[in-house]
């Protein structure tokens, strides 16, 4: 169930990247004006996930869940019917809102089902439930829009969200109470985050996420677009390439939670940010065939799937008692890093008119996180960073 929840979650984030061409079309506005919509979207999903998090740690994820999964239904519903972009930008907004309480809840819940010498594992199945999104979600809503409109993907997207929906409300089991915080109010909300701000780790975690999300859920919002205009493709010949880049995911987040398990949870993240980093620059600044960009893209794919494995099941045991808390400013970090990657996308693109100072500074980033968490972050739990400090 928490797979199905996170393919409905990413499916909804990646939605975008495969129409924003159409989108710019239809509305007659820019790809840079449409690549606004990651920043609709992402605005409130970074900061209303504040305030979620430490609700789930009090009420329970599945709660959480299905009030987020209410608000997912309807942003979708509202898109697939918007008549301007103003409208659209509005309804993306109101996704946010509900994927800041579906998205922290998922990966807490994943911390309170699973021992974390095993939850490297447990990230990679779930991680493999939002690689179906990519697989599957993403190019059937780049055929629907590719042969009809737009507006299809978003009405598919409103049927997945029924679907997650009545199962969490059915089936999902709650978390135990003795993941729940006692306190009540603002005194828990301060508890929670004073838990997480005194403690230099912790806080270097969550920059080194923003700028995790700075690089890839930034270049999610331009991937379509790049091959479209670099590659004079069809919205619809993006299918195959989300597809294969979502196979190279899903094996990749399974083959990482293993390696997150027999070695530490944190350098892997960091290795696997360099790399990520490292092909992104050469796919956006090599200029070859269609191919080479298919496969560029596919090995930038690859590490960020661990990077997403290994630093999830990082991030869920460094303040176990605060959980829901520190994931869900891990989300909101990892937003604010796609508000930032969706912005300055669109102005390296109006700049130089094409991607490759985008790649290159996407790639600068997420590096240049990877070396602050391989220095700073101590892994292990509150209790440990405590100690060590």
């Amino acid at each position: 169930i928490l797979c199905t929840c996170s393919f409905s979650t990413l499916f909804n984030m990646r939605a975008i990247s495969p129409i924003l061409i159409d989108i710019s079309q239809d509305f007659g506005i820019s790809v840079a004006i449409a690549g606004s919509l990651g920043v609709a979207y992402s605005f409130p999903a970074a900061f209303l996930a504040l305030l979620f998090g430490p609700l789930s740690d009090r009420y329970g994820r599945r709660s959480l869940m299905l009030f987020g999964l209410t608000f997912l239904i309807l942003a979708s519903l509202g898109a697939t019917l918007a008549p301007t972009f103003l409208i659209l930008a509005l309804c993306r907004a109101l996704a946010g809102l509900g994927a800041a309480a579906v998205s922290p809840s998922v990966f807490a819940a994943v911390g309170d089902y699973f021992p974390y010498s095993e939850r490297g594992r447990a990230f990679g199945w779930v991680v493999s439930g939002t690689t179906m999104a990519i697989v599957a979600g993403i190019p059937l809503g780049s055929l629907l829009a590719g042969y009809l409109s737009w507006r299809w993907m978003f009405g598919l997207l409103t049927l997945v969200f029924l679907i997650v929906t009545i199962l969490v409300a059915l089936f999902l089991p709650p978390t135990e109470e003795t993941h729940k915080s006692k306190e009540r109010g603002l005194a828990h909300y301060k508890s929670s985050f004073s838990l997480i701000l005194r403690n230099r780790s912790t806080v270097i975690a969550l920059l080194s996420s923003s700028m995790f999300g700075i690089f890839w859920q930034g270049w999610a919002t331009y991937t379509g677009a790049f091959f479209i205009q670099t590659f004079h493709i069809s919205t619809e010949a993006l299918a195959p390439i989300f597809t294969i880049q979502g196979l190279a995911i899903l094996l990749a987040s399974r083959f990482g939670g293993v390696l997150a398990d027999r070695f530490t949870k944190k350098s892997l993240a960091a290795l696997a940010m360099v790399f990520g980093g490292i092909f992104m620059i050469l796919l956006t600044n090599i200029h070859g065939s269609l191919g080479l960009g298919i496969a560029l893209n596919t090995m930038t794919a690859i590490p960020a799937s661990m990077r997403f494995v290994a630093g999830n099941a990082l991030i869920s045991e460094l303040v176990p008692i605060a959980r829901g808390t520190m994931v869900s400013m891990n989300t909101s970090a990892n937003e604010l890093g796609t508000m930032a990657g969706s912005a300055i996308g669109g102005l390296t693109i109006v700049a130089s008119g094409g991607y490759g100072i985008l790649g290159l500074s996407f790639g600068t980033a997420v590096i240049l996180g990877a070396c602050l968490l391989h220095i700073f972050v101590i892994e292990g739990g509150q209790e440990k960073a405590t100690s060590q400090a």
